[in-house]
């Protein structure tokens, strides 16, 4: 007999379930007392769990206590048995025992057993009193310092109420200025524009809206533009109890729009108790323009600029930018912005001159000129050094400068995430992104890159509820799909689950990721070749393209073609790769992926020395010391050359070299992939996959 069938008999044959049952009854009343005053008092999550705790050490003591004092024997019987009787249960009882049982009894009585019940509520009483007066600092700082969170504030978009509802521009431009001038407050936590935008006309009360974004204030407002006139209202409210701390309605001309934001800025730091510097008091009152004009081309060149990254509308946004500064040469704000925008198209791959690099270096030099203390004209340099040089380091002090005057920006902190990704500094750049999110927690956007920072660090399982979190929030975001899609592939070799993921996608817009490109690795990797090369025959695409790699479909339906054994066809495409590549390495001599890109076509051209060569001279122009992330994807596309061309063990060396490092390559995507079948047999490469489980 186990001990708990044991137990169960003892508790039976001493009728005690009437006393555990009234136990578990006061237990039940007791906690659903504590439950209604942590939730009516807003005590933390723990306090219900901390009373449950306390009611489950009790059940051992009352459970004991009945043991003695109702089915135990009586004084008289404890002295009887201290004399053993042979054959009776209590035989071999000493006195030493009896006497153990009598303190027992002294010790275990009702008396005490209510006592110490009470004693536990009022413990549970003096922490729930020191919370509430003191605050979460008296409880270990458990949920943060409760002051701080009050300083918290979500402005929800402005509603447009002009006649001209394509006057929206303008009232998200408001929207825009006052979260900006909130964003220098130091210590004011401020929710950014992705995350509060999703809001407009939605349903949800801001209560619902507030513990979303995690703040205790949510501001409101409208706008209102006809002719020379502007009416705005704005509200300030706590979230917590719907109490309005400041309501105001400005009307005015809209020469004054400037003076009504900051005022809208100082109200709500005053209303939050929160102190401006003299620098930011005089940054927020500052005008970036006296001509209504360029003023307004600006915020039309803003709301281009937030749009998805298309030439399009980067290009649209520039014109608007140029516009303004013909319009008022000394408007420094636009000068930078638009500078920002000229280094995106070069980032971007939309326009790689010498002269975009130089219009944007212009613009951004006279943005500074005009005004060596603006924070937007040092982090457009920083996107400019980032971006036109991989200057991080000089990227990164443009940031941090950038971040003294704008230290709400969620904007600031991504950049140095991607920045520090550059480096080859991971998980400082992932801290950054999650810094970010503190900031912007439902931007999509830095979402998706804390995933893609997460799936080169190989923490798949992390990487994809990522992804899955930024789908919720944007269920049209096709990147995000054929990235969960890409991670389930070659991180976890859930061919079937991946190819789910990503078949949706081919019906949808066009993005930079290409659903064709990763539906033939999916295939492959199935080693369904003649299904890969059914994906692949109806691509729109001549070329799928990234800023890590420039791939003609030819050569994508080489590889296929060779795969299935078909030589002469598989020759002539990567013959048709090869003048493809040749001809923009005319164009652009120095873009590692043409070099790459040409090394594969070669290599299955049977041109070795080129091939290499060629692979060669990609890593040469971008070696991983100086960009981890493009400069790895070079290497491990020098593996796939070297393999090709039967050069093993330096395929090899290169292999292991990427799986020590956080890159695209996995272990999975080896033992998948047929690309590296010339390998299969050999020692090092299974001594590598041994390694690398």
């Amino acid at each position: 007999m186990n001990q708990i069938e044991r137990l169960v008999r003892e508790i039976h044959r001493r009728s005690l379930w009437q006393i555990l049952a009234i136990y578990a009854a006061a237990s039940w009343i007791v906690f659903e007392v504590v439950q209604t005053l942590t939730e009516g008092l807003g005590l933390p999550e723990w306090f219900p769990a901390f009373a449950f705790v306390l009611l489950l050490i009790g059940f051992p003591i009352v459970l004991a206590t009945a043991f003695v004092q109702e089915g135990g024997p009586s004084q008289g019987e404890d002295e009887r048995r201290s004399v053993p009787v042979r054959g009776e249960p209590g035989h071999g009882t000493t006195s030493a025992e009896a006497s153990e049982h009598r303190g027992l009894r002294r010790f275990l009585t009702w008396r005490n057993a209510i006592v110490g019940g009470v004693l536990a509520l009022a413990l549970w009483g003096i922490a729930a009193a020191g919370w509430l007066l003191i605050g979460p600092d008296a409880a270990g700082g458990l949920e943060g310092d409760r002051g701080a969170r009050a300083k918290s504030i979500a402005v929800l978009p402005f509603e447009n109420l002009s006649p001209d509802e394509d006057d929206r521009y303008f009232a998200d431009g408001v929207h825009d200025e006052i979260l900006t001038h909130l964003a220098r407050i130091g210590d004011l936590k401020v929710i950014s524009r992705t995350s509060v935008m999703e809001y407009r006309d939605s349903p949800k009360n801001l209560r619902e809206i507030a513990a979303e974004l995690d703040v205790a204030t949510v501001l409101e407002g409208t706008v209102r533009r006809a002719g020379d006139e502007v009416r705005i209202t704005a509200q300030l409210i706590d979230a917590t109890d719907d109490q309005h701390l400041w309501a105001e309605t400005y009307e005015r001309k809209l020469s004054d729009i400037f003076a009504i934001q900051a005022e809208v800025a100082q109200r709500i730091a005053r209303a939050l108790a929160v102190e401006l510097t003299a620098e930011t008091q005089a940054r927020i009152e500052g005008r970036p323009t006296d001509d209504m004009e360029a003023y307004d081309a600006y915020l039309r060149g803003e709301e281009y600029a937030t749009r998805d990254i298309t030439e399009d509308n980067i290009r649209l946004a520039i014109r608007m930018y140029e516009r303004a500064v013909e319009s008022d040469p000394e408007f420094a704000l636009a000068w930078a912005t638009m500078g920002q925008q000229h280094a995106r198209l070069y980032w971007y791959h939309f326009d790689r001159s010498d002269s975009i690099l130089g219009t944007a270096k212009r613009a951004i030099d006279r943005a500074l000129a005009l005004d060596p203390e603006l924070p937007e004209a040092y982090l457009a340099r920083g996107f400019y050094r980032y971006w036109a040089h991989l200057d991080y380091d000089g990227a990164l002090r443009d940031f941090a400068r950038a971040s003294e005057g704008l230290p709400g920006e969620a904007q600031v902190s991504a950049a140095m995430a991607y920045v520090r990704r550059r480096q080859g500094r991971w998980e400082e750049a992932a801290d950054l992104l999650r810094e970010a999110l503190e900031l912007d927690p439902r931007s999509e956007g830095i979402i998706f890159q804390l995933a893609e920072t997460l799936e080169l660090l190989r923490k798949y399982d992390e990487a994809i509820h990522l992804f899955d979190h930024a789908i919720t929030l944007a269920p049209d975001f096709r990147n995000a799909m054929i990235a969960k899609a890409r991670v389930l592939a070659r991180g976890r070799g859930n061919l079937e689950s991946a190819w789910a993921t990503l078949q949706p996608t081919f019906d949808m817009p066009t993005s930079e990721y290409s659903p064709v490109f990763y539906g033939v690795l999916i295939q492959r990797y199935g080693r369904d070749f003649s299904n890969a090369l059914e994906i692949l025959e109806g691509a729109g695409e001549e070329v799928f393209e990234t800023q890590f790699y420039y791939v003609p479909r030819t050569l994508v339906r080489a590889s296929v073609l060779d795969l299935m054994a078909r030589s002469e066809a598989a020759l002539a495409a990567y013959d048709s790769a090869r003048v493809l590549l040749e001809r923009r390495l005319v164009d652009d001599p120095e873009d590692p992926r043409f070099h790459s890109a040409l090394g594969l076509a070669l290599a299955g051209m049977g041109l070795e020395t080129e091939a290499i060569r060629a692979g060669e001279r990609a890593m040469q122009i971008l070696p991983v010391s100086q960009e981890a992330w493009r400069g790895g994807s070079l290497v491990i596309d020098h593996a796939r050359i070297l393999t090709r061309v039967g050069e093993a063990e330096t395929a090899i060396d290169r292999l292991e070299q990427m799986l020590a490092l956080p890159s695209e390559l996995t272990p999975t995507a080896l033992r998948l992939d047929p690309t590296w079948d010339p390998l299969r047999e050999h020692p090092g490469f299974r001594a590598l996959l041994a390694r690398h489980p």
